[in-house]
């Protein structure tokens, strides 16, 4: 189906149609443009990394978009910049997926894994998941949107 995505003042702004004074943009035109960047999937807010804003305090596992590159918190109440203190690359601690010698490892529903320089959800409801993250079964998430 597809979605119109811009980043405006540290926020993913994810639209089907856009009205704005001077233009009108749809997803139907499959086209970017004024700031807007057209991708061919039917993508929300949520499948985005949010941008680290100074005002905001952060619980442990919180993952935010710095600098282009996602960060994980590892502290609560953290209104650290990322990169400086109390944040971890979420790269290093979201665990690699692997598949044992057989190809049979479960991972449980909402775990969140690294695989291809993406990070992936086990979207399965309450089931393990043995497939390969992109096949069957998972979401990305966390995606870094920097138009």
């Amino acid at each position: 189906m597809g979605v119109l995505v811009k980043v405006e003042e540290g926020t993913v702004l994810v639209a089907r149609t856009v009205f704005h004074k001077d233009y009108t943009m749809s997803h139907k035109e499959k086209k970017s443009g004024y700031g807007w960047t057209y991708i061919d999937e039917d993508l929300t807010k949520e499948d985005f990394a949010p941008y680290w804003k100074s005002a905001l305090k952060y619980k442990v596992a919180d993952v935010v978009v710095h600098n282009k590159d996602l960060w994980y918190s590892i502290l609560d109440d953290n209104n650290h910049e990322p990169g400086v203190t109390g944040w971890i690359r979420a790269v290093l601690v979201v665990p690699t997926w692997s598949a044992d010698i057989e190809g049979v490892v479960s991972y449980p529903p909402g775990i969140v894994v690294y695989h291809k320089k993406k990070f992936w959800i086990n979207a399965e409801e309450g089931e393990d998941n043995v497939h390969e993250p992109g096949v069957e079964g998972w979401r990305e998430v966390y995606r870094l949107f920097d138009g």
